[in-house]
């Protein structure tokens, strides 16, 4: 049996929620199944969906600290016949959609899973009339900025205020609403950094970040040196002792720990010693876990798109293409324009306007890759049939990377 025969496509895709200190508190978790991305190899939708439950927090949670909530949406049958006691209560949040309603036997189900230790979330809430009885179970009660006017917001909070929950606002797009939400005592926030982030003040990059990233460049060249690579390892302590601790990971499986650094960078090979260096590198040029999540998600989406495109679909080739996502959140890790920053790079032409120009060819793999991480599957579908690739591929690939870029930062 092919080795790719053991993949099945999980449709997940993880969006952080932060906490007034812009620490990140958890995650919801998106989730939906191959049917919905046009592949008819679902029989028991149920069945399928309980699966891709179970797999994609599998995935999802994997490289996480323990103490990281995972928000799991959850229609009404499965509230209903306790799906969610298949997840630990400890670290799962069940997220009733807004599709659900307060229903007898949902009131029901949510009250055996609050004896049972797990927090409740309320989605979508606008202030719809009848939801009192959810609205007292709820831990957490998501309101959807988008749907409200400045003044429904904050009477909405006003409201809020007499249920012993914590307030999430959702889908926050701006800096505006999202002090708004601050200054109304909201606790928690998704939807900020990573769809269209907040404009700060930006700031000049250093000497060293300017060495940092012209070192990226140089690692995506072809004719890189093995030679060179073995120097820059070897005159740097931290790259040297990062190597040696991700070699000696159980990603490798290796019975005999690696005590040498000519050894290890002969195991690891120069295709993924450039892969790590461009991650660890970049990691180092981020702070607090907000920046760590850029990073992690970098990775992710410079992997995915050199996956897709060594099945012979891009413009670019594969390590290009790596750059490409890879580069493509420098913008929100750095806090500047992407615009000034390709300035200062000596990229290809093609990544340069693929990273800032929203008509260019290359530039639409980038928003397979944002729509792939957000869970917006009809747009998935649409640049699937656009760029001419595959859904079961699609799927396989994006699992892949994820496992990958978790991998390669869990030790580097």
């Amino acid at each position: 049996m092919n080795k790719e025969d053991f993949w099945e496509p999980i449709f997940v895709a993880r969006q952080p929620i932060f906490d007034r200190e812009q620490d990140i508190w958890g995650y919801e978790l998106l989730f939906r199944h191959s049917q919905e991305m046009n592949t008819a190899n679902v029989v028991d939708g149920e069945l399928a969906t309980q699966k891709v439950i179970a797999d994609g927090f599998a995935l999802a949670k994997f490289g996480l600290p323990e103490n990281v909530k995972c928000l799991i949406n959850f229609p009404k049958n499965l509230l209903i016949e306790d799906f969610a006691f298949a997840l630990p209560p400890e670290t799962s949040v069940i997220e009733i959609l807004e599709t659900v309603k307060p229903e007898p036997e949902i009131i029901a189900a949510c009250k055996r899973l609050k004896q049972a230790g797990y927090l409740l979330a309320l989605d979508d809430f606008v202030g719809q009339p009848g939801y009192e009885p959810l609205l007292t179970l709820a831990d957490v009660v998501k309101v959807d900025v988008m749907q409200l006017t400045r003044a429904q917001f904050e009477e909405l909070a006003a409201r809020l205020k007499k249920y012993s929950c914590q307030m999430l606002a959702e889908k926050v797009e701006d800096g505006r609403m999202f002090k708004l939400a601050k200054r109304l005592n909201f606790d928690l926030f998704q939807g900020f950094f990573f769809s269209r982030p907040e404009v700060l003040a930006g700031k000049k990059l250093s000497v060293e970040e300017l060495t940092k990233l012209r070192l990226l460049k140089e690692l995506s060249r072809d004719d890189f040196e093995f030679s060179k690579m073995a120097e820059i390892v070897q005159r740097d302590v931290s790259l040297t002792y990062r190597l040696l601790k991700y070699i000696n990971s159980a990603a490798f499986g290796l019975s005999n720990k690696i005590k040498s650094i000519t050894r290890a960078m002969t195991l690891l090979g120069k295709k993924r010693l450039l892969k790590w260096l461009r991650v660890v590198i970049l990691s180092e040029m981020s702070i607090g876990p907000s920046g760590r999540e850029v990073v992690l998600l970098s990775a992710q989406r410079g992997r995915f798109l050199q996956l897709l495109a060594l099945k012979g679909q891009s413009k670019l080739e594969p390590e290009a293409m790596f750059l490409l996502g890879f580069l493509s959140l420098l913008d929100v890790l750095l806090k500047q324009p992407m615009t000034e920053l390709v300035q200062e790079l000596p990229l290809d032409e093609d990544i340069k306007k693929g990273l800032i120009d929203e008509e260019h060819p290359c530039h639409r793999w980038l928003d397979l890759a944002r729509a792939q991480e957000k869970g917006d599957w009809p747009k998935v579908a649409e640049l699937i049939e656009v760029l001419g690739l595959d859904p079961s591929e699609t799927a396989i690939c994006f699992t892949k990377a994820s496992l990958w870029a978790h991998e390669i930062l869990k030790t580097s």
